[in-house]
């Protein structure tokens, strides 16, 4: 049996981000990965996970639901986790 303080099920870009993101923000946590396949297999692995800097949508959507600033907002912070994944 193991324990873990975190458990993140998928090993695709989003898991592994999330458990890098974790461990870089408390050393001292035991994070597991768990996958079915192998790590990277699935929409990961044939970039369906889609990293691309692109807001989903229509920014009209986005004001509606968030205000004048929500498409700016949320394109910048797309923007910068590219970039950082880039990183």
């Amino acid at each position: 049996m193991h324990e873990a303080d975190v458990c993140i099920v998928g090993g695709g870009f989003t898991g592994l981000w999330t458990a890098y993101a974790l461990r870089g923000a408390d050393p001292s946590l035991k994070v597991a990965v768990l996958e079915a396949e192998q790590v990277g297999f699935g929409a990961s692995g044939r970039n369906g996970g889609w990293v691309l800097g692109k807001v989903s949508g229509r920014p009209q959507a986005w004001r509606r639901r968030g205000g004048t600033g929500a498409a700016g907002a949320m394109s910048r912070a797309i923007q910068a986790t590219v970039a950082e994944i880039g990183e």
